[in-house]
This record gives C-alpha cells, structure tokens and sequence, in this order.
C-alpha cells in the first residue's frame, strides 16, 4: 500500500528511496523464494538454503521500521560498525 501511495521510486518520497524499506523488500523476496523452494520441493544446495534463512533473521529488523528510538540505535550501530573494526584490525 505504501508502494502505491508514495510511488515506488521516481518521486522524491517514493518507497525504494529509503534503506529500510529495500531491506523489507529484500527480506520479502527472500521469504516468498524459500516458500517457493519448499512448496515446489525444488532441489538447490545447503548453501543456498543458508542464505535465504538469514534473510529471515531480518525481520526482525522490520520492527526497527516503526520504532523511532530503536531506528536511531540501529542506524548508530551500522554506523559505529567500520570505526569498531579498525580496532580490532588493530590486535
């Protein structure tokens, strides 16, 4: 519904122009692609299952999507993530 009423990207406020919602997108796909493989019992690699079940582990992260507080920890988190490795690179 949101893809509707903002417009899905040419406009200024459309959908994908934000990172959260692409993740949701991506966490969808991923989701509806391992229904699918289970449903049609489609033969496909334990590596290829692997990724598509961390996608799930992002959904959690859709509840990010509507908590403001939690949005800005997250995104200070992601941000603090290169910083944190440049210590680490430094042991």
């Amino acid at each position: 519904v949101k893809s509707i009423a903002w417009g899905l990207y040419t406009e200024p406020t459309a959908y994908l122009r934000d990172t959260w919602n692409i993740m949701d997108l991506l966490v969808l796909i991923a989701s509806w692609a391992g229904l699918l493989f289970m449903v049609l019992k489609l033969s496909i690699d334990s590596s290829s299952v692997v990724i598509l079940r961390m996608f799930r582990v992002l959904r959690a992260f859709r509840t990010v999507q509507k908590v403001d507080g939690l949005r800005v920890l997250v995104n200070a988190l992601i941000k603090a993530v290169p910083l944190l490795l440049r210590v680490v690179s430094m042991f």
